[in-house]
Formats: C-alpha cells, sequence, structure tokens
C-alpha cells in the first residue's frame, strides 16, 4: 500500500510508471479490476482520455492537492479508483462503490477508511452534479447534499478535491 501510496503521489511522473506496469501485466495483478477499464474509450466527447488513462490523470492532478485534506492517502486511492465501476453493468458509481470495497479490504487499509473510500466513489459525481443542476443558492439544496454525505465533513472536503482534479482530467474547460 504503501509504494502504491508513494507511487501515486509522484504527480504526472506517476503516469509512464503505471502505463508501464499495465503493458507488463503487474498492474493488473494489484488492481484486477482494473482489467474492466483498461483502454475503454469515454461515453461522452468531453473526456480527452480513456477510462484508464482519466483515472491516472485525475490521481496526477489529486498529488497537487494533497495538502488541501485531512486524508491525501484516501484521496489519492479515490482518485485512481473513482471510475472503476465504468465498463460494466449498472450505475458505474454503485458498482465502483463496491468494488472500492474489495480493493481496500484487499490493500489491508484499516474497515473505517474501506468504508470512506466506497463513499467518495459511491458519491463522486455528486457536487458536480449539484452544481450544475441545481439552485445553490436554495437552503433545500445545501441540505440535500449535507443528507446525502451524512453530515460528514471529511467526505465533503474530499468529494471537493475529488471534484476539481476529476474536471482538470476530463478535459479542456471542463
Amino acid at each position: 500500500l504503501n509504494d502504491l501510496l508513494v507511487l501515486l503521489d509522484s504527480g504526472r511522473s506517476a503516469i509512464d510508471a503505471i502505463e508501464a506496469l499495465d503493458r507488463t501485466g503487474l498492474w493488473g495483478r494489484l488492481l484486477p479490476e482494473w482489467g474492466a477499464v483498461r483502454d475503454l474509450p469515454p461515453r461522452d466527447a468531453v473526456h480527452t482520455w480513456t477510462v484508464d488513462r482519466h483515472l491516472v490523470e485525475t490521481a496526477a492532478y489529486a498529488s497537487g492537492f494533497t495538502t488541501r485534506v485531512s486524508r491525501p492517502d484516501i484521496l489519492m486511492l479515490a482518485a485512481l479508483l473513482h471510475d472503476i465501476g465504468k465498463g460494466r453493468t449498472g450505475d458505474h458509481s454503485i458498482v465502483g462503490a463496491e468494488l472500492a470495497i474489495a480493493i481496500g479490504n484487499r490493500l489491508g487499509l484499516w474497515p473505517s477508511d474501506v468504508d470512506l473510500l466506497s463513499a467518495i466513489v459511491r458519491h463522486h459525481l455528486l457536487l458536480p452534479d449539484t452544481a450544475m443542476r441545481r439552485d445553490l443558492d436554495d437552503p433545500a439544496t445545501v441540505q440535500s447534499v449535507v443528507d446525502a454525505l451524512d453530515g460528514d465533513v471529511q467526505l465533503l472536503e474530499l468529494l471537493h478535491v475529488l471534484a476539481e482534479a476529476d474536471s482538470l482530467a476530463t478535459g479542456p474547460g471542463v
């Protein structure tokens, strides 16, 4: 786990290393779930990258934001895994949250950290969707976010920073 976190925290230099690990099959041994997103084309034209590259790009951007959160380790893992549910049947956020549980347990995270990682993957679209589709001046909008996150301030903090990294890794102007 520590070596993975060091790699992810290395920013843009991690991209070539992860691609090399993936080409050799080592990345898939660490994350067998990666196979479903490997070279998966994006569903939407605003995405610059394939899904796997988008995940790595998001982690690279997130590495620059680690001082803004209380749990940089969980931020980095969530950035890498936030779209891991794509390429499968069902809502990718729900599927991905379940996969994040399995991955977190396999990596040896504490149960509370597994829950946090899964919640981030599950809710990674909450803030962008709310910002784009709801009235941010309406107290009911704020309350709906608070309710969705069970009032968890740490989860909100991580989702906020992940949303920024995710948008930067999506494409120009997003």
